[in-house]
């Protein structure tokens, strides 16, 4: 296409110059060759005052042959704006995914350094009962059952649940903080982190969060979760991403406990 424009203009310049020459040289030739008498020759320059026009003509047409080129460089440029635009907008969309590429590795470094860490933390947890010592998720396991049996023992009939249950956890809390808060308090921060995170798929990092976790360590955190301990912060987080989802309902204090949390939790 642009070959073609280029020839057109070529061939109407070139066109142009020899009407113009010729007419020129045509003009000179017959004042000279065939008019000797300077009076007739200035007769014949009169006659032919017209070849003024045709210059002016020409003039004009000169005037729109450079509208007609400047009009042509305009198209030209508007055609590289277009495709500057083009790579540009490639360039953006280029630079969005690495900066999404970017986003995840940074973010996957810290998560897993956060659930190493906390794996970490769950193995280092340790208890002694009767000269046994009790660590990781046997913890959590022996825990569980004590928390379990000193609360039927109190409470049999399992009668007046909010009533009790406030004074039961606190103590058990209280006689395990210095392990179970710092536990509780990493696993907090790591959900929390998931979801302030501009990650897509954050589902995929909490369950591999929620496998780490053993089915003792998921009945005592749905029970701290309707504690004062996490009932406001993090209680929302466990039921806005099914963390419950494996939770061993036949463990709970009683089935109907279940209600204590949005159906979402699950």
């Amino acid at each position: 296409m642009k070959k073609n424009k280029s020839k057109k203009i070529k061939l109407i310049v070139t066109v142009s110059l020899i009407i113009v020459l010729a007419i020129w040289i045509g003009s000179i030739f017959i004042n000279i060759k065939y008019i000797s008498n300077w009076q007739t020759r200035g007769l014949f320059g009169d006659m032919f005052g017209s070849v003024n026009s045709l210059f002016s003509g020409l003039a004009f047409v000169g005037v729109i042959l450079a509208i007609f080129l400047q009009s042509h460089e305009l198209s030209l440029q508007r055609k590289e704006l277009k495709k500057t635009q083009k790579v540009l907008r490639g360039q953006k969309q280029q630079l969005i995914i690495q900066n999404r590429t970017f986003t995840k590795q940074t973010f996957e470094n810290t998560f897993f350094q956060l659930l190493n860490s906390h794996q970490i933390l769950v193995e280092s947890l340790n208890i002694f009962f009767v000269d046994q010592k009790f660590t990781g998720t046997r913890y959590f396991a022996h825990l569980y059952s004590d928390f379990r049996s000193t609360y039927k023992n109190l409470f049999l009939d399992n009668s007046n649940f909010e009533k009790h249950f406030p004074k039961v956890y606190n103590q058990f809390f209280k006689t395990n903080q210095s392990q179970l808060s710092h536990y509780f308090r990493q696993l907090y921060n790591i959900l929390l982190f998931i979801d302030k995170s501009e990650v897509d798929d954050k589902i995929f990092y909490i369950n591999l969060l929620r496998a780490k976790l053993s089915s003792n360590e998921l009945l005592i955190l749905f029970y701290n979760c309707i504690s004062i301990y996490g009932k406001e912060k993090f209680k929302p987080l466990i039921e806005s991403y099914n963390f419950l989802k494996y939770l061993p309902f036949e463990e709970l204090l009683n089935k109907d406990h279940r209600n204590y949390y949005e159906d979402s939790a699950y």
